[in-house]
């Protein structure tokens, strides 16, 4: 039995696509008929993937791009190949078929029947920490030292905080750290100001946006925040639509960056995150050289994968039995018995012919 690609009709079997986390279910962030669900069947093994179409830069060019669900999507090369010609079929004007983050290297140039497939790759690094059943099976990925030094900072945070209201002139009073939750339509909008400017201070990253087009734009649904007292230490942003979850950024306060509150903010919600049994999460990729060290932690799993651009050549349909040489010859045959009173043009169509016919 070969490869069998067909359309899904029910969106139930959206919940098939593997591994199910927001970058790859684009059913969750598109409207109806902005995307396209298919189901490819091999033997009893059966993945459904979700693409749209969209203009893409693609090596300085504007490119008809099917962007497809694929990142860390376990996939073989004739189940690519497969998927590639579906798409090549069913939207003609698609040129290119590309990728993040998937497994599968797609390199070089390999034909496919009436198409020609070239793909090319960028190599990058990356990270997932796959969650254990319990809480305290969390705990142990890092060490009873480190677990100490995080209570340690968090303390020290709380009384260096302290001290600024007695300087302040305000009641001095030991202040409990808190760690509060938000969830998607409740972020107040001041905890995303606070991490703008976190992030412009620490990493001098700006952000021409307003929090609620942050939050649409990269889909956070839940907003960790460790407070001591009116002051925020870190924030922390995830996308938890589905079993796995994304974390897409998270920031600490420059004015407590001694603490190591992001590294603190951080295990913190991955207590959480263990807490509602969500499978996995996904850190993203780096390159290599650029591999923030937080990603390494915890017990995260690292592995290499591929950004991928795969160009789609069409053959050229040739008319039987036309020789082009042939053509101009008669062409210029019949310019030679043509009488019209624009002389000057047809010379000058002559001059044309003959000197195409002498190369």
């Amino acid at each position: 039995m070969g490869i069998k690609i067909s359309q899904v009709s029910n969106p139930q079997d959206y919940e098939l696509v593997v591994p199910n986390f927001i970058y790859n279910r684009f059913d969750l962030f598109c409207n109806s008929g902005e995307f396209e669900a298919v189901k490819i069947q091999f033997n009893e093994n059966v993945k459904v993937v979700e693409y749209k179409i969209v203009d893409k830069m693609v090596r300085g060019e504007m490119k008809r791009t099917a962007e497809t669900g694929l990142w860390l999507t376990p996939i073989t090369k004739e189940e690519l190949d497969a998927l590639v010609i579906y798409i090549a079929d069913r939207h003609p004007e698609v040129e290119v078929v590309s990728y993040r983050n998937g497994l599968f290297k797609y390199d070089g140039t390999h034909e496919c029947g009436k198409y020609t497939l070239q793909g090319g790759y960028t190599r990058f690094r990356h990270f997932k920490i796959i969650f254990p059943e319990t809480v305290e099976e969390m705990e142990q990925c890092v060490s009873a030292k480190t677990r100490s030094k995080m209570r340690r900072w968090k303390v020290r945070a709380a009384e260096t905080i302290s001290e600024k209201y007695k300087e302040d002139d305000q009641e001095q009073k030991f202040l409990d750290v808190q760690m509060l939750e938000y969830q998607q339509g409740q972020i107040p909008e001041e905890i995303v100001e606070e991490f703008f400017r976190f992030k412009l201070e620490t990493k001098e990253r700006v952000y021409h946006m307003t929090p609620r087009e942050y939050l649409e734009k990269y889909f956070v649904t839940n907003c960790y925040v460790m407070k001591f007292g009116d002051t925020i230490g870190a924030i922390h942003f995830s996308c938890e639509q589905c079993p796995t979850v994304y974390c897409e950024n998270h920031a600490y306060n420059p004015e407590l960056k001694e603490f190591s509150l992001g590294k603190c903010i951080f295990f913190d919600s991955l207590i959480e995150m263990v807490k509602k049994k969500r499978q996995a999460l996904f850190l993203g990729a780096d390159k290599l050289e650029d591999v923030p060290a937080y990603k390494r932690l915890y017990g995260s799993v690292e592995e290499e994968v591929f950004n991928c651009n795969i160009r789609i050549k069409r053959e050229e349909k040739v008319l039987e039995n036309v020789n082009p040489v042939k053509q101009e010859e008669k062409v210029l045959e019949n310019t030679n018995s043509i009488e019209c009173e624009n002389t000057t043009f047809f010379e000058k169509l002559k001059k044309h012919l003959k000197n195409r016919l002498k190369k």
